[in-house]
């Protein structure tokens, strides 16, 4: 008994650090110490990279973006491979840094959409799957055709982080067997982090899905297309 609640504390105590961990607000931060700028002001306020490049530039941009990656992947790899944490454990482990990120203390409760942050955890989800970085590669993807056939960045990031949850669900109940603890995780914590964008991108899923237009570049700011 006294080891349940041991191990118990142990996970709610990383999950609790995971979340303040990706709470940390880079984008805010690198923009008022390097620009005496809030980057919430631009833009559609969002304290997140995509303003940081409009704001700071290219190189204060990619420093916010690796930040933001690696406030997701840094503590998630940590709690894998240093404090073994897996099966049903690793759900409130892993998903904190996201929420962290969107729903930061620091900026009360009003973080970023949780992009870069959910590439950062996918990125290094690793147990055993079809292939490596599956997670990771199949948001990319999911948001490169998305992009390229319809208009809306919030339908766009939405659908892809759905597609992580749909692959989780195939793959761990239908292909890979045994199921496992971990399987059944990774299913939890793809719908957990689907939720977050779904609901940060609500605003932007009011408006209907609608294909581009032939000819229309995608990944540009034409008709709204920026990711956030």
């Amino acid at each position: 008994m006294n080891d349940v609640v041991i191990d118990i504390s142990r996970i709610a105590a990383i999950a609790v650090v995971n979340f303040f961990i990706g709470a940390i607000p880079f984008s805010v931060i690198m923009c008022w110490l390097f620009l005496k700028k809030d980057v919430r002001t631009i833009n559609d306020g969002n304290p997140g990279a995509v303003n940081t490049f409009k704001m700071g530039g290219p190189v204060l941009g990619w420093i916010v973006l690796i930040l933001d990656l690696a406030k997701a992947a840094g503590p998630v790899l940590a709690a894998q491979l240093i404090f073994d944490v897996k099966g049903f454990a690793l759900i409130p482990v892993a998903i904190a840094p996201v929420f962290g990120h969107a729903f930061s203390p620091f900026l009360k409760g009003k973080g970023g959409k949780a992009i870069a942050t959910t590439f950062g955890l996918w990125g290094v989800m690793y147990a055993w799957g079809l292939f490596p970085f599956e997670g990771f590669a199949i948001f990319f993807f999911s948001n490169m055709l998305l992009d390229i056939i319809q208009e809306s960045n919030g339908w766009t990031v939405s659908l892809a982080s759905l597609a992580i949850s749909a692959y989780m669900i195939v793959t761990r109940l239908f292909i890979i067997h045994p199921i496992t603890d971990t399987g059944i995780a990774y299913i939890v914590i793809a719908f957990l982090n689907s939720a977050v964008i779904v609901y940060k991108h609500w605003g932007a899923l009011k408006a209907p899905f609608k294909l581009r237009p032939w000819g229309t570049k995608p990944f540009s700011t034409e008709n709204g297309s920026v990711h956030k």
